[in-house]
């Protein structure tokens, strides 16, 4: 990670840890951090009684050992409470049989769902053939590198919602309204959407992208996003203005780089439409801004906004994505060349670097960015990541 943050410039997929490391370990890990956490008034008032229980228990042992005789009966022959020994042992065995249950019968339930990375442990009464009794509490099918071309463009059917490479066009409106537990957004990809629901419900979001959404005309209010440490905007193509940030007190991170018509067309102050923010943009084609009127009443950035920008202005309105820098979509010649094998030299024409690889998870294909070529090159150096292969890694100093 430390040399994907020293080669790729802000904003980019792959200085994302969360995106970039393995989703089963990520997942196993979250899970196991939540299980700490108190969620609920009855876990606290449960969490602190069994703590005063064993600090009672452990009070009267220490007082046993320091004073036995104190405690010890009168009586010789003292009167065992065998009603209550036997309680405990029926508890006791009971409770091993459902847990040993709890687990057995779950893991039968699973066993066809192999994508089943995280599950919970229930008394599950099995049917026969059914594939609906598995607890599962995390689903992991990906793919993160297609090695043809026509597993790129036909991928394999994992829903019953359509084809997963559809592009979405819209979301339901209210879609965050009950997420006050999310802490991580991503939003990427999806051309043709042109709104985005509200973020009212998204009262412990801490990082958040949004990226390549060209057909986007507004961002949401940041009202209730007080937690919010990490923002990034990547290629808001026709975004002209920015909700007020004020309320983003606690960011420590504000990336934005591509195309952002508001870097330039008066909104932060002055327009300047000379500025390559504002004109044709080289990969996507959008049409040049214009200057928002200077009698506007809206879009105005607040002060709250330009002093925020301004706090971060080292990584805003920074670096446009010119095709010899960003990766674009596969090709079948692209992929041909690299026959599912990362990181092999391959050529295109007019550059006189170009490696497999399979950018923001999409299918392995020759790719001209340079910061995939550097990354390898620092991998192989100081010997971290995938073991480097002899024959088609050589040029990038494997041996």
């Amino acid at each position: 990670m430390a040399i994907n943050l020293a080669v790729f410039p802000p904003g980019r997929f792959e200085r994302v840890a969360s995106v970039i490391a393995d989703p089963v370990q990520v997942d196993v890990i979250h899970k196991s951090l939540k299980s700490l956490r108190i969620m609920s008034t009855m876990e606290f008032f449960t969490r602190v009684g069994v703590n005063l229980l064993f600090c009672l228990r452990l009070y009267r042992v220490v007082g046993l050992v320091r004073g036995p005789t104190e405690h010890q009966r009168s009586s010789s022959y003292p009167k065992r409470n065998w009603m209550s020994v036997t309680f405990f042992f029926l508890f006791v065995v009971l409770l091993n049989i459902w847990v040993e249950e709890s687990m057995r019968t779950s893991t039968l339930a699973c066993q066809l769902h192999t994508e089943c990375v995280v599950k919970a442990h229930r008394w599950t009464t099995l049917e026969s053939d059914s594939l609906t009794q598995c607890p599962c509490l995390t689903l992991i099918d990906v793919d993160v590198g297609s090695k043809t071309y026509a597993e790129w463009m036909q991928p394999k059917n994992v829903t019953d919602k359509g084809t997963s490479f559809s592009s979405l066009t819209s979301l339901p409106d209210g879609l965050f309204d009950d997420m006050a537990e999310l802490t991580f957004l991503f939003l990427g990809g999806h051309f043709r959407l042109q709104r985005l629901p509200s973020f009212n419900g998204l009262t412990n979001l801490k990082a958040l992208t949004i990226a390549a959404l060209v057909s986007l005309a507004d961002l949401p209010a940041f009202d209730h996003q007080q937690h919010l440490e990490r923002l990034v905007m990547v290629s808001l193509a026709s975004i002209d203005s920015l909700p007020d940030l004020g309320a983003l007190t606690q960011l420590t991170s504000l990336t934005s780089i591509d195309r952002g018509t508001w870097c330039c067309n008066g909104f932060l102050g002055e327009c300047d439409l000379t500025n390559p923010m504002c004109g044709v943009h080289p990969l996507w084609r959008t049409p040049a801004a214009s200057c928002l009127p200077a009698n506007r009443t809206e879009k105005r950035a607040t002060a709250a906004t330009l002093a925020v920008i301004y706090k971060f202005t080292a990584s805003v309105c920074r670096e446009m994505f010119l095709p010899s820098s960003m990766d674009g979509l596969p090709t079948e010649a692209a992929m041909d060349q690299c026959n599912g094998m990362l990181y092999k030299q391959c050529d295109v024409p007019g550059y006189p670097e170009a490696m497999c690889y399979n950018a923001r998870l999409m299918g392995i294909t020759c790719s001209v960015s340079p910061f995939p070529i550097e990354m390898r090159r620092r991998q192989i150096q100081q010997g971290v990541g995938d073991a480097c292969h002899l024959e088609y890694e050589a040029w990038l100093g494997c041996h």
